[in-house]
């Protein structure tokens, strides 16, 4: 197998049409990294801005305390991602499980369908 470069990795994520969405496409692309999967979200779709935690560690690395919003992620739907899917074909399908069920459902049998592994 060969070792990955960054245009053999696509990350498929929703990002809100808000600055932090700005933010992570340019900074995604700064970094020499594909940012065409990440799919921006039109404000009359889901007014949910792009998912932000900011975390508060002590000198150990654990946990003081954190804010999330991730409520950007559980309303990605498939019919979003199948076009990526389509285009890129990917030999292996890897997502975040805080998307929701039926989303992640129908990946699975995308990936079944198309004969593509799975890593969750």
């Amino acid at each position: 197998m060969s070792e990955a470069g960054s245009d053999d990795v696509l990350l498929v994520a929703p990002v809100g049409n808000d600055s932090f969405g700005t933010i992570v496409r340019d900074g995604t692309a700064s970094l020499g990294m594909r940012a065409d999967g990440l799919l921006q979200v039109s404000p009359s779709t889901s007014p949910k801005g792009t998912a932000v935690c900011n975390m508060v560690l002590d000198g150990s690395g654990d946990l003081i305390s954190g804010v999330a919003d991730m409520d950007i992620i559980s309303d990605l739907k498939f019919g979003a991602i199948l076009p990526v899917l389509e285009r890129e074909e990917p030999s292996l399908l890897a997502f975040d499980s805080n998307i929701s069920v039926e989303t992640m459902s129908d990946l699975c049998d995308w990936a079944k369908k198309s004969d593509s592994a799975v890593f969750v």
